[in-house]
């Protein structure tokens, strides 16, 4: 349990404007884009392997970036898609690009207490086991931004709502000072599975004790 535990950003996702409104129909037509406004607003593009980032245009012009690497990549990304555009579309242009999320992962060095981690901090987490498998944690890094953790009982953690790698990181230390009380060794913690077992065995008993009670008090008259 004394590793260091890993994190790593999985995704850059970020915003840029074309500076003018998008027949989305004739782009997707000239650009060899995916375009059903029935199903969803914006067209779809994709550059070539081994690319692996996907512009969401939308009429306005607005571009929504997903799948870069880096913030770097996406500024690459963000400039070859308006390469693809500028041929099809008049007057169009690149502005204000900005990261708007940075998705991550983390993995502390053992199984998590999930149970005991949610009776120790009922204000800033959510676990119902019937309804999700992880506990939610809400940790706030800088004044304003608040960061969602997503932590497993395999000790796998999720974070979602930063925008920098300042916030990453200050969100990842924050979430690992409050759950590393709570971990311990591999297979030591009941898994989900068993947990929600458990719950079930209670439940049953307890709804055997009622209807129990139910048919004393039936036959008692009352």
């Amino acid at each position: 349990m004394s590793a260091e535990p890993e994190l790593s950003i999985t995704n850059v996702v970020g915003t840029a404007f074309l500076g003018v409104h998008i027949d989305l129909s004739s782009l997707a037509i000239r650009a060899y884009g995916d375009y059903d406004p029935a199903r969803f607003a914006a067209a779809i593009f994709r550059l070539s392997p081994p690319h692996t980032t996907t512009a969401l245009v939308f009429s306005k012009g607005r571009v929504v970036i997903t799948g870069a690497a880096s913030e770097m990549d996406l500024h690459d990304a963000a400039h070859s898609f308006y390469r693809i555009f500028a041929p099809h579309v008049p007057g169009v242009r690149l502005l204000n690009i900005k990261v708007q999320h940075l998705p991550s992962c983390g993995k502390l060095p053992g199984d998590v207490d999930l149970v005991a981690l949610a009776e120790a901090h009922p204000l800033e987490s959510s676990y119902v086991p019937e309804v999700f498998p992880g506990l939610k944690l809400s940790v706030c890094p800088e004044n304003d931004v608040r960061v969602k953790c997503l932590i497993f009982d395999s000790g796998k953690v999720v974070l979602t709502g930063a925008r920098s790698r300042q916030q990453v990181e200050a969100a990842w230390q924050e979430a690992r000072s409050i759950t590393l009380p709570y971990v311990r060794a591999r297979g030591s913690v009941s898994s989900h599975a068993e947990r929600l077992a458990a719950r079930r065995d209670v439940r049953g008993a307890a709804g055997r004790k009622d209807d129990q009670e139910g048919d004393l008090l039936v036959a008692l008259g009352m």
